[in-house]
């Protein structure tokens, strides 16, 4: 039962946040879902670590700080980075 609920919880959570990103947004599309946020994700959670919630929101900082430099300092060649 208690992992039913924690289930319920977090879906309830996601839903939260998806409606407060719409509403941010304005339009949602399918290539919000695509493969490549899905694999970002991932490595969000790679580079952050697994074990916690916060390794996986530093992890989204360091690579979108990385994202964010290599784009400025390579504009042609940021995306092999």
């Amino acid at each position: 039962m208690f992992k039913v609920f924690a289930f319920c919880v977090a879906a309830l959570l996601a839903a939260v946040g998806g409606a407060m990103f719409t509403l941010q947004v304005g339009f949602m599309s399918p290539s919000f879902v695509g493969i490549v946020p899905s694999i970002e994700m991932v490595i969000y959670a790679a580079i952050g670590g697994r074990m916690s919630l916060v390794g996986a929101v530093y992890g989204a900082l360091l690579v979108n700080l990385g994202k964010s430099w290599a784009s400025e300092s390579f504009p042609n060649l940021w995306l092999f980075v």
